[in-house]
């Protein structure tokens, strides 16, 4: 006798559920294997930023090399201040044995010079609050766990890129330490050999 005909029904859709249930689990492979392709991409992408923002550098140097900057620049502002306040003091005590129009003269200058220094100590407030701003953002970035994130997923290799000085700003100005930048003799080697 023949295979009854619920048999044969069962038997097709037995089959016909095997060959959906393959084809949906294929499918369910392929989306996960692109999912998972999108998140390598995304992760490289994310490594490749880290790496490029240098978080090491910026915390351990460029910050700290700024205030050190502003602050140089307030020291340098305060020191050119006193001398000026010191010259213009030195032109009253001057102008003292003098009379008339050329001591009024004098003593309205230097009055004028005397106000006009009074830019050291708002400049001083002013970059005295870029300093702790920049120090804010130094402890954020330290606290916020980036510069470990980066000193695991790059290593060495972030410290090493900014470490060849290509990405170092240009010499330009005079040296903020002893020792820093080139010497004077060195210079004036350098020029006596081009000319």
């Amino acid at each position: 006798m023949g295979v009854p005909a619920q048999q044969r029904f069962h038997e097709a859709l037995d089959e016909g559920l095997g060959h959906r249930l393959e084809t949906a689990m294929r499918a369910c492979d392929d989306a996960a294997r692109s999912v998972l392709a999108h998140i390598a991409q995304d992760i490289s992408a994310l490594h490749a930023d880290l790496k490029a923002l240098a978080p090491q550098e910026i915390t351990a140097k460029r910050i700290p090399a700024a205030g050190e900057e502003l602050e140089a620049v307030v020291a340098a502002t305060e020191s050119a201040t006193h001398d000026i306040m010191q010259s213009a003091e030195g032109l009253l005590e001057a102008s003292g044995a003098a009379e008339g129009a050329f001591a009024e003269r004098v003593e309205a200058e230097a009055t004028r010079i005397f106000e006009a220094c009074t830019f050291q100590d708002i400049t001083g407030q002013r970059i005295g609050k870029v300093i702790k701003t920049l120090k804010v953002i130094e402890d954020r970035l330290k606290a916020s766990g980036i510069v470990r994130l980066a000193e695991v997923i790059g290593g060495d290799a972030c410290e090493a890129e900014g470490a060849d000085g290509a990405d170092a700003p240009p010499l330009e100005g005079p040296a903020l330490k002893e020792g820093d930048g080139l010497e004077q003799g060195d210079i004036d080697k350098l020029l006596n050999d081009l000319f």
